[in-house]
């Protein structure tokens, strides 16, 4: 069963300055099993020629799963965006990213590449069962290689 979509926000403020998003929003989702309160994210997507790069943001007001734990789950419900529908999801960069935190600002921004492994159901895309996300670290300039 895929996490709900239920309610899509527009961001104003860039994620990255120097880099133009199609789509940048901050989404609010559930996802059945877990009784948490709503989850919050920014989701902001990116083309660079016919390349797609998705950045999953955790936002500093999200009370429920931190982009982390949902990192699948928000990139199957991504895929159901009218914009994604007709890409593969293995031909699409996924983006985990935290903006600087901590009470003081004291802990540094993070952006990891979210690999991902993907398998077409009925009903669509879905991340496959039992598979871990993998992670690789990159810097901001990696980032803006990537989308300038």
């Amino acid at each position: 069963m895929k996490p709900r979509i239920w309610r899509i926000q527009e961001e104003h403020t860039p994620l990255i300055p120097e880099a133009n998003a199609i789509l940048d929003i901050q989404i609010a989702y559930t996802l059945p099993w877990v009784s948490y309160p709503p989850s919050t994210c920014r989701v902001s997507i990116f083309q660079r020629d016919e390349q797609i790069v998705v950045v999953m943001a955790d936002v500093p007001n999200n009370r429920g799963v931190s982009v982390t734990n949902a990192a699948e789950h928000i990139a199957e419900a991504v895929m159901s965006l009218p914009l994604l529908q007709e890409k593969r999801p293995d031909e699409i960069v996924w983006i985990e990213h935290y903006s600087q935190r901590g009470k003081y600002g004291d802990t540094e921004e993070t952006w990891n590449k979210v690999e991902l492994k993907w398998e077409f159901r009925e009903d669509g895309w879905h991340v496959a069962a039992g598979v871990d996300p993998r992670r690789q670290r990159l810097n901001r300039t990696e980032v803006s290689r990537l989308l300038a």
